[in-house]
């Protein structure tokens, strides 16, 4: 175990590097997006931090879920501070989506 995996309340059981193209009627290229998602899991719960590379001090939390509904109660809330631990070491903003779009949650 390495010192900084010590000091991580949390670490992600995945972590991928993904591209999404989206192409227009023509088959032209009309969106691109580049980024890392980072899989948590525990308890029978999971959540997903995804940070796009062209903004890679943000990063966008979902989650915590348990059978594909939003998880709740302290087991849940104890999850989600370990992942915030672990997003605060790496990202500048924390941002969760809310009614009204992203809602930043923390910042540096």
């Amino acid at each position: 175990m390495t010192n900084t995996e010590q000091e991580d309340p949390i670490v992600p059981t995945g972590i991928e590097h993904k591209i999404d193209e989206i192409l227009d009627e023509r088959g032209d290229l009309d969106q691109r997006y580049n980024y890392i998602d980072y899989h948590f899991v525990q308890d029978g719960m999971t959540a997903l931090a995804r940070a796009y590379c062209d903004s890679m001090r943000r990063a966008s939390l979902y989650g915590p879920y348990k059978d594909q509904e939003r998880a709740t109660g302290a087991v849940a809330e104890a999850f989600q501070t370990a992942i915030m631990g672990y997003l605060q070491r790496r990202f500048d903003t924390i941002q969760v989506l809310g009614r009204d779009g992203y809602e930043t949650v923390w910042q540096a």
